[in-house]
């Protein structure tokens, strides 16, 4: 993760005190990493302090690799305007749309800019608490909160607030549909309902974008400003389909990007369809392919070429990966196959061919799905008590450090449980809690026997 900056002076309030940060760090194993950039802190009165502004991301943040990227400039710009004058936005849309692209995306033409003393971005999972976001943007700009657990939230959320008043920062909360009632689309969790309120209240220059399916409300029924995004603008699709190979005249490459709502990952599956006997014509006579709304059409073209177009060995390691909730190395996946025919070696082989297709994604030397793939292919696990056992086995085998100070320390730890529960195997997921004092960490999460992501 580079940043490039055209600004170096960054304007901050008068309590902004700079922390003792320094270096380039990459930290846990959870894919979390801190880059530090030189900077000048510019202050109302005119004094300047040399100091670092930050990015800082935990989970995948998408890859924005402009050749595999089509369109959105209207979206950006519109995310520009709404951020104008509105402290927190939601980018809301059906699974597969590319909702944290878009924000990773955007991040992008911040690095750029360099208008933000820090950059915040956190894939939100079952286990977040307010705690772990504010202990985290604590930590990264140096001024560390000392015994975070004797703070209650709405004191956490204080110093928060205070912070984001002192200086501009840009924050990323994705895929924070997981933390949402289905049926309310509020917080199930402590604090996130305040957090919700209280930046779209305001705070000071700093910005907090949600990525959600639907766009969360706080218990009172406050709503940040929700920007919905659907598909593919139409000349974007056609270039896309175009780079894909197609070669059919526009009028015929416009039906599937129509039928479709110019649905990205549809569209890049439709093109994997395509061969000797299956021409766009015929596909596009197939009426079951084309039927339902709000991405429903991409599962079905997903299916068929799931059980068209893919070797057995790859439909399983596409099952098995779906078991993780974070990108997980090839030793994960061999570990649950559990299989002589599935050895590192022709696992690595099966996921760089699966990649190749955009079934699956790759950041550093571990592998995860999309959310729309991933779901697809865990409903088709059919031994998944089996599957979570080997799981567990996986991450109780992970070392861990002899000093253990946050979270992500203890994250295999988190993940053994995780699985425990879903092979129900509760006395191990018991076991697991009290052999390690991981009482307050649940406790605290309110999370003693977690869903599948």
């Amino acid at each position: 993760m580079a940043v490039n900056l055209s600004k170096t002076k960054i304007d901050v309030g008068r309590d902004f005190k700079t922390g003792d940060i320094s270096g380039v760090a990459a930290i846990g194993s959870n894919n979390t990493q801190i880059v530090y950039k030189d900077c000048t802190f510019e202050y109302p009165d005119g004094l300047t302090k040399q100091g670092k502004l930050w990015l800082y991301a935990e989970g995948v943040r998408p890859n924005t690799d402009p050749d595999k990227i089509f369109g959105r400039q209207e979206e950006l710009e519109k995310i520009d305007s709404f951020l104008k004058d509105k402290s927190a936005l939601a980018i809301t849309g059906f699974r597969g749309t590319g909702k944290s692209t878009l924000a990773s995306m955007y991040i992008d033409q911040l690095e750029q800019r360099g208008e933000y003393a820090g950059i915040y971005w956190r894939k939100v999972d079952e286990t977040i608490d307010i705690s772990d976001i504010v202990g985290s943007f604590f930590t990264v700009i140096g001024k560390t909160i000392q015994e975070l657990g004797r703070y209650s939230d709405g004191d956490l959320l204080d110093l928060f607030l205070r912070e984001l008043n002192t200086a501009p920062y840009f924050l990323v909360l994705d895929n924070f549909e997981i933390l949402l009632d289905p049926q309310t689309n509020k917080p199930m969790k402590p604090g996130f309902s305040e957090l919700i309120e209280r930046v779209n209240n305001g705070a000071g220059r700093s910005r907090i974008v949600f990525t959600s399916w639907e766009c969360p409300a706080s218990s009172r029924g406050i709503r940040p400003k929700c920007y919905t995004i659907s598909g593919l603008d139409e000349s974007s699709a056609l270039r896309l389909l175009k780079e894909s190979g197609l070669t059919e005249p526009e009028d015929e490459l416009k039906k599937p990007i129509k039928l479709s709502g110019g649905h990205p990952l549809a569209l890049i599956l439709l093109v994997q369809l395509l061969d000797e006997d299956e021409t766009l014509s015929n596909i596009l006579d197939d009426n079951i392919l084309w039927m339902g709304d709000k991405g429903e059409v991409a599962v079905n073209i997903l299916d068929k070429v799931y059980e068209e177009r893919l070797k057995e060995k790859e439909k399983k390691l596409l099952q098995y990966v779906s078991l993780y909730r974070y990108p997980v190395p090839i030793r994960a996946i061999v570990t649950v196959a559990n299989d002589p025919g599935l050895d590192n070696v022709t696992c690595k082989e099966l996921a760089l061919q699966l990649k190749r297709r955009s079934l699956l994604e790759k950041v550093g030397e571990n592998y995860w799905e999309e959310p729309l793939i991933s779901i697809y292919a865990y409903n088709k696990l059919h031994d998944i008590i089996e599957r979570h056992k080997s799981a567990y086995d996986y991450f109780i085998s992970l070392p861990l450090p002899e000093e253990r100070t946050n979270k992500e320390d203890i994250q295999p730890l988190i993940e053994a449980h995780y699985h425990a529960c879903k092979a129900k195997d509760y006395n191990e997921a018991l076991n697991i809690i009290m052999a390690n004092k991981l009482g307050p960490v649940f406790t605290r999460a309110q999370y003693p026997f977690p869903t599948n992501s």
